[in-house]
């Protein structure tokens, strides 16, 4: 009898450690980003690395989220560089927990530019779509 509840007890010891591990892993894949991409896309290509990032497409509609870390000693300056040929695109950036609208681009718009006093942190370049967008190119970079 008291074999039995020895093998019980192990049996419930191991099944809620492995709850308790799904659990956990379950909350580091859902909890891993603030922001998370939805789009559909027609030969989209992206970069992304710490200090920059860029997409170029044919075609796309929908959400997509970069993501770049400002270090301190940068010089906290964001510079942009995007064209649009077809569509609208609002593109947002998320310094430190504040999201400004950086700017709306219509199609057959191009702009070079820089934001300056970006902060230090995680910086999210947030790029929707309002409908379908075809020829794009965004690239940014931190300095």
């Amino acid at each position: 009898m008291e074999n039995t509840t020895r093998k019980a007890t192990s049996g419930a010891k191991a099944t809620l450690l492995l709850l308790v591990l799904m659990t956990i892993a379950l909350a580091c894949l859902t909890s891993c980003s603030k922001y998370s991409s939805h789009y559909s896309a027609l030969m989209l290509v992206r970069s992304n690395t710490p200090q920059a990032a860029s997409v170029s497409f044919s075609g796309f509609e929908g959400h997509l989220v970069l993501k770049m870390k400002s270090k301190a000693d940068s010089a906290e300056r964001l510079n942009f560089d995007v064209s649009l040929g077809e569509g609208n695109l609002k593109v947002s950036v998320d310094c430190a927990g504040v999201d400004a609208e950086l700017l709306n681009l219509k199609g057959g718009d191009s702009y070079a530019y820089h934001l300056d006093n970006i902060g230090v942190g995680t910086v999210y370049v947030i790029i929707d779509s309002d409908g379908k967008c075809n020829d794009g190119r965004l690239s940014f970079s931190l300095e």
